[in-house]
This record gives structure tokens, sequence and C-alpha cells, in this order.
């Protein structure tokens, strides 16, 4: 991804009224057996926790760098929608300065 269109999703983000911004500390993983979805929790302050569908492999591996990055002291930022219900995961931001 090029930085512009990293700056892009970042200012999208900041701008979003709905969506809540989550400095990610670090992130677990929990399984389901009879489940479609991952339940993930991202551990901060709030303790946010949304679940993915295991069939979208570009977040899965999205999340996966998310975890190499925080292992590498690098930051993590998140943001959240739909927060009724525990948090949907809208974007994830790895590297930000």
């Amino acid at each position: 991804m090029s930085n512009q269109n990293f700056s892009e999703i970042q200012k999208f983000a900041e701008q979003a009224d709905d969506l809540k911004r989550v400095d990610v500390e670090s992130i677990q993983l929990g399984y389901w057996d009879n489940h479609n979805t991952l339940p993930f929790m991202l551990n901060n302050e709030g303790g946010n926790s949304f679940a993915v569908d295991a069939s979208n492999t570009a977040l899965l591996i999205q999340i996966g760098n998310a975890v190499t990055a925080l292992g590498q002291k690098q930051k993590v930022v998140a943001y959240l929608g739909d927060l009724t219900h525990g948090g949907t995961l809208k974007v994830l931001l790895i590297g930000l300065a």
C-alpha cells in the first residue's frame, strides 16, 4: 500500500463520527468450534472485543500483521464501529507515528 493510500485511510477513520479509536496494546484470539466467526479481543483500557468472519482472509492476515507489529513494539490503532454490540473492527492501522 502506498503512503498516500495509508494516509487517506487514516484520514477517513479519524473523521468518521461513528468510529471509536482504540490504541491496541495486544490482541487475543479465541476459538469457537461450532461457529463461522473467530472472536478477538483488543487488550487496552476498554478491552474491546469483536468477531471476524472466518472467510475474511484479508482481515485475518492484517490482524496477524498487527500481532507481529506489536511484538516489534510498533504502534497499532484500531477503529471500531457498531459499539452497541461490543464493536465491529472497521479499520486497523499498523506503524503509525
